[in-house]
């Protein structure tokens, strides 16, 4: 007798999920890689801790550049520099793990028939290094469906995430970083839904074509950082599917 409320719910946002899957099968939807699904933030404080002995964690990441301002102590002004060889190194890159709840999330857009494109702004030489993860990790992710500059070398085009999902025509992207997001809802169609860290849950700009699956005044809020079945929900949200 007691459960029964809590049955009728489970069933009803079960039910609503999914309608909400045939809603998307229906839509063109993209995906960053880093901090969406690859966990490289991670693995780039493990190798700041192996090179210089400073142990930071992922609530210390207040913004996508903070490491910088740890590296001056020892690197002085070529402290961004060597910030971005480390968030870009092999040692890096090939020791990411994926970010919570991307590989289930992965799977099972693919057994309903959704394999979204990843769009990154990754450099074009980091290329072997992605793809080998998602041969690891998710193995039924098309490569063909991995897009990354063709070249340029160790340049990052700024210009490639947006430039692609205006030219894929993508509605729906997930996104971590909140300077991107701002940059693809201002040039492009498609709504950004946004997968919750502690460097965007503070900057990400309100607009109506950003999904932000944390409150207003997020303190206290019960929200799961860094799993992407939390963007997941609060898109479903969105269009009012639970």
């Amino acid at each position: 007798m007691y459960n029964a409320p809590m049955s009728a719910e489970y069933s009803r946002v079960r039910e609503g999920l999914r309608e909400f899957e045939g809603f998307l099968v229906g839509k063109k939807i993209g995906f960053d890689i880093d901090g969406v699904d690859i966990l490289s933030p991670q693995s780039a404080l493990d190798e700041l801790y192996r090179r210089y002995g400073v142990r930071k964690t992922l609530n210390d990441l207040v913004r996508a550049f903070e490491m910088d301002n740890w590296l001056k102590e020892f690197e002085g002004e070529k402290a961004p520099k060597v910030a971005w060889e480390i968030w870009h190194s092999r040692e890096v890159l090939e020791n990411s793990k994926s970010v919570s709840g991307a590989v289930s999330l992965s799977r099972h857009l693919h057994e309903i028939g959704i394999d979204p494109p990843r769009i990154t702004s990754r450099p074009a030489f980091t290329r072997q290094w992605t793809l080998d993860f998602y041969k690891k990790w998710m193995p039924w992710v098309p490569l063909e469906n991995i897009f990354m500059q063709a070249d340029g070398g160790n340049e990052i085009s700024h210009n490639h995430k947006v430039d692609s999902i205006k030219l894929m025509g993508i509605e729906i992207f997930f996104e971590d970083n909140p300077d991107h997001a701002k940059e693809i809802v201002e040039k492009t169609q498609a709504l950004v839904v946004m997968v919750p860290w502690r460097w965007n849950i503070d900057l990400t700009p309100v607009h109506p074509n950003i999904v932000r699956p944390w409150a207003p005044n997020h303190v206290g809020y019960n929200m799961r950082r860094g799993n992407v079945y939390t963007a997941y929900n609060a898109l479903a949200r969105h269009f009012k599917f639970i």
